[in-house]
């Protein structure tokens, strides 16, 4: 459903408010779900139309292979928090384990930071890490790095937010740290 064009992250929780199930979505008629708000005659025939079915399975096969997790709105594990954002996403892939609820504190800051940005930063992940405290960032160079570098150091929980696919790790000098982040955390993707 997610894969429909024009549907997008509202729509899609929209649509599952008003029907069960994605598949009760496929069956419905044209007429039926133009009335649900937000789907025009539009959408409806991008939705009645839809026929990628094996383009989906190809995308399901190759995150099975790679051990990537698809988490739900439903599965418990789902970040609470994340729910509290206007445009979630309906689900997530991961790599690696994420817990039914954790304690977070996001580090995120500049690609270009100093050494003293740096240091500081690896230094107030390790602390928060070792008080029980997931680091949460974006796995990006500078700042991000330092903050999941710290968490790790003192044996502690990291998740990494990718602006990626849950495949594609960026920049590519960090293949090793998110080597790591996954032992003790989880790498996290709203894509594909």
């Amino acid at each position: 459903l997610s894969a429909v064009e024009e549907v997008g992250c509202v729509n899609f929780r929209t649509l599952l408010r008003a029907f069960s199930s994605p598949r009760e979505v496929f069956s419905a008629s044209g007429r039926t779900l133009q009335v649900i708000a937000g789907i025009g005659p539009k959408i409806a025939d991008n939705i009645r139309s839809f026929s990628s079915w094996k383009n989906i399975k190809d995308q399901l096969d190759h995150a099975e292979k790679i051990g990537v997790e698809i988490i739900t709105l439903n599965d418990p594990r789902y970040p609470q928090n994340l729910l509290n954002t206007y445009d979630y996403p309906p689900f997530l892939y991961v790599i690696g384990s994420l817990l039914p609820y954790e304690l977070c504190v996001a580090l995120v800051g500049s690609r270009l930071a100093s050494v003293y940005g740096r240091f500081t930063t690896e230094k107030l992940g390790r602390e928060l890490a070792l008080k029980g405290i997931t680091i949460v960032s974006g796995l990006a160079r500078g700042i991000d790095s330092a903050a999941h570098r710290g968490a790790l150091a003192a044996s502690g929980r990291t998740i990494a937010v990718l602006g990626t696919g849950i495949d594609t790790i960026y920049p590519p000098e960090n293949e090793k740290l998110a080597a790591e982040i996954v032992k003790n955390g989880a790498l996290v993707s709203e894509f594909p």
